[in-house]
């Protein structure tokens, strides 16, 4: 009788789910619960992709829109500054919203990927060419 206790309070599972346990991932269609091992490798892909895309982006001149032709050139033949395609603080944002989900749902490939990545966004590191 009381293992038919315990079984009941814990929803017919025979053992309650461990306390470090990740928690389920509901299904937006369904609503029943995703295995976290085939959600974690589809959204670090996601991640994975969006940093190649933040790293192959190409970079415009403020001034005259054209993009950049040499890679070591600090400033456009207009004069005008270079800034990137894509917004950094909107990238940013998504790699962190990434780490939250990551680390709430004990997805931890994840969350040392997007930790990674966030290393290249520490605003105490100042550029080589900072300082010129």
């Amino acid at each position: 009788a009381a293992a038919a206790g315990r079984a009941a309070i814990t929803h017919g599972l025979a053992e309650p789910p461990a306390e470090d346990a990740a928690p389920p991932i509901p299904c937006d269609r369904c609503g029943g619960a995703l295995p976290p091992s085939d959600v974690e490798p589809r959204v670090l892909e996601l991640v994975k992709r969006c940093s190649e895309r933040w790293s192959t982006q190409d970079m415009r001149c403020v001034k005259c829109k054209m993009v950049q032709k040499n890679n070591y050139a600090m400033y456009c033949e207009c004069a005008g500054n270079y800034v990137t395609d894509l917004d950094p603080d909107h990238f940013q944002k998504y790699l962190q919203a990434a780490r939250e989900a990551a680390e709430f749902f004990k997805f931890e490939m994840l969350y040392s990927t997007c930790n990674h990545f966030l290393k290249g966004f520490n605003t105490e590191e100042k550029c080589p060419w900072d300082a010129f």
